[in-house]
Formats: structure tokens, sequence, C-alpha cells
């Protein structure tokens, strides 16, 4: 075989800017994937697919992720967004990734500046709407709360 293998035939992208890709995979995946750890374990569910059967989690997951996180994209990514979110949806939904909710929320102090917090700003400086991504950011806040007040240690390595 000469070359490189065939990568974009299974749906590989090359790009010469890999940083919008990095923002919208931390921002519409990661960021989505914390909502629904911080705030599914809250709701007592177990599994991320557990979120998702939950008409009100998907929502407002969807609302996340094309009503605000897509908003603080770069514009020139070369990629259909409302596609992306549904491959997303679809991932959350599937039983047979048993993503915790509890082991998603690990480490979110150092998860949360990339996934809520700089988008959260953007849109408030914009004056957008962001009342999905305080949602997600008052999530951890009261996850933490919760684990604190329960005698747990937080799984978090910025807790000291």
């Amino acid at each position: 075989m000469r070359g490189r293998p065939e990568w974009d035939k299974a749906g590989a992208m090359f790009v010469s800017n890999v940083q919008p890709y990095e923002e919208m995979k931390l921002r519409m995946l990661n960021g989505s994937h914390s909502f629904l750890a911080y705030n599914g374990s809250l709701a007592g569910y177990e599994f991320i697919w557990q979120c998702m059967e939950d008409a009100n989690f998907r929502s407002i997951t969807h609302q996340l992720m094309i009503n605000e996180q897509a908003r603080t994209l770069n514009p020139d990514l070369n990629i259909n967004i409302q596609e992306y979110a549904d491959l997303l949806i679809e991932r959350f939904s599937n039983r047979n990734v048993a993503h915790r909710t509890g082991q998603i929320a690990m480490d979110g102090s150092q998860k949360l500046p990339q996934r809520a917090l700089t988008p959260w700003l953007k849109l408030h400086q914009q004056k957008q709407n962001n009342a999905v991504l305080s949602l997600l950011v008052a999530g951890w806040l009261h996850y933490v709360i919760d684990v604190v007040e329960k005698s747990q240690s937080v799984a978090d390595p910025m807790n000291e």
C-alpha cells in the first residue's frame, strides 16, 4: 500500500487545523456527557443511557448542543452540526455503552472550564442564551454538595 490508509472512506477527516474540531468534541460531546452525568446522577440515573430514556433529559441535551454549544464553535467547521448532535444523542442512548454517571462526573473542576465555562462566558458576552450551560454548572455544584453531604470523597484532583 502506498501513501496513507484511506481513512477518509470510513469517515475520517483530514484538516489543516484540528483545534476547531477539538473544541467541537469537548463542548458538544464531553460537555453534554458532563451535563448528563451530574444532573442524571442527581435524578437517580446510574447510566448515561438511562438519562437518554428520559424525554426531558434527551430534549435538554439536544438544546445544549444545538442552541448553546454549537453557537460557540468556529463557523468554518466543515461539518453538519445537526448530524453530529444526532449522532451523539444516538451514542448516549446506546445501552451497550455502559458509561456510569458517577464515572463521567469525576474531575469536574478540571473538565468544566473548556466544556462549559468558556462557552458560557462566550454566550454571556454576546448576550445569548446560556441557560442549559448554567444548568450544567449548577448540576456540578449540586453533585459535589450531594457527594460531600453523603460523606463520600469527591473524585477530583483539585479538591484539596
